[in-house]
């Protein structure tokens, strides 16, 4: 039985990812394009019971692959910190002749879509890079325990993080850009085509014009993903949590230098409040859970809040 486990991680750097990548001995960097097709029975019965059945070609400059996927039911619950599905797949030599054999057994093509996607791997980890049509994406694929430790050293902590699908990321932007729920998204023929002239000199991938699904080949709209908001994090100075216990909460939960740490500390301490950063809701909300819970573990009143930030 083999499990998928991974998470996704929202508003990544590419560029200071891929360094810390070199910097820590991943192997890889290489770019392809996919196109995946999932399938359905007419009833739409697979959708229904979370069973996902697709069919993915990879396409590099040099040469192309095919895989077909059926993933079982999620045994992980929706709000859990990792998805975790069991996969079955096999690769196929002749997509399209794959493709007639599902439509003789009455299967249909529920949905199309594409990613350029950039691969490393750091121990067993699959660290991937995606470029979709309405967003940029790195996906950590791996044992739970290493991808919770390769998040902290590539700097993956601090933004949001996602265990849903494409397809569910794909139907929140639509919703957020007031458009109707479509399962499709693909690159334009012209968008889809740079990946193999400039391997990932693309991030302007992420705004390139694409064909609205449904709409003539000739109708080109353009989306922005709407900037989430922003939520500053505040230590409240007391009259008992010692001035280390600060420090070390800034440096482990926050990341800061033992230098940046002290003077946060002695802003709490001298004027009674200290700004330990600006994050998106989620990561906020978990920060601030992370500082309660390790004050009341070492018996100190230490207060940390959160305010939307202006």
């Amino acid at each position: 039985m083999a499990l998928e486990i991974e998470r996704k991680y929202l508003e990544v750097d590419f560029d200071s990812l891929r360094r810390r990548l070199r910097q820590y001995g991943a192997q890889g960097g290489d770019v392809h394009l996919e196109r995946n097709r999932i399938y359905d029975l007419p009833d739409g019965s697979l959708r229904a019971g979370h069973h996902l059945l697709r069919l993915r070609s990879q396409e590099w400059p040099d040469h192309a692959q095919n895989v077909l996927t059926l993933k079982l039911p999620p045994v992980s619950a929706p709000d859990a910190a990792f998805k975790v599905r069991e996969e079955r797949e096999t690769p196929v030599t002749d997509a399209a002749q794959m493709h007639s054999i599902l439509e003789g057994l009455g299967y249909v093509v529920r949905a199309c879509y594409e990613k350029i996607r950039e691969t490393w791997t750091l121990e067993h980890t699959s660290i991937d890079m995606d470029i979709v049509p309405f967003a940029r994406v790195v996906e950590l694929e791996g044992p739970e325990e290493e991808i919770l430790r390769l998040e902290a050293l590539l700097g993956l902590d601090d933004v949001p993080v996602s265990t849903q699908s494409y397809h569910y990321l794909y139907q929140e932007w639509r919703q957020r850009n007031n458009l109707p729920p479509d399962l499709s998204f693909v690159f334009t023929p012209a968008g889809a085509g740079i990946w193999a002239c400039l391997p990932w000199r693309i991030a302007l991938m992420a705004d390139e014009t694409w064909n609205e699904p449904g709409t003539d080949t000739a109708t080109i709209v353009k989306k922005k993903v709407k900037e989430p908001d922003r939520y500053v994090v505040l230590l409240h100075n007391d009259d008992y949590t010692s001035m280390d216990f600060v420090v070390g909460v800034l440096c482990d939960i926050f990341h800061k230098t033992p230098e940046e740490a002290t003077a946060i500390m002695l802003a709490v301490h001298q004027q009674g409040i200290g700004q330990c950063g600006v994050y998106t809701h989620e990561i906020a909300e978990t920060k601030v859970a992370l500082v309660r819970r390790r004050a009341r573990a070492a018996g100190f009143p230490l207060r940390c809040t959160m305010e939307k930030y202006r």
